[in-house]
């Protein structure tokens, strides 16, 4: 399984980043069409955590060699 595909499959593309205030709304706007030279992705991608996570997962628990843990603390 690639995940990659599977995320892009369950987000949302976004072509553009939008800066705005309360008070003014949108007062920039950048088409990340613009970086299309630059990167094979020139899209911002939106996705729950909850979506993602179950993929990885998923994908970690294919390698022998993957560990995951939950609920673990960084000790030192």
């Amino acid at each position: 399984m690639r995940v990659g595909r599977h995320v892009v499959e369950r987000g949302a593309m976004v072509d553009r980043v939008q800066f705005r205030t309360a008070s003014r709304g949108i007062f920039a706007e950048f088409p990340l069409a613009l970086l299309k030279d630059e990167t094979a992705f020139p899209f911002r991608l939106h996705l729950e955590q909850a979506v993602v996570t179950p993929l990885l997962l998923r994908r970690l628990r294919e390698h022998a060699h993957a560990t995951v843990v939950f609920n673990a603390e960084l000790v030192g």
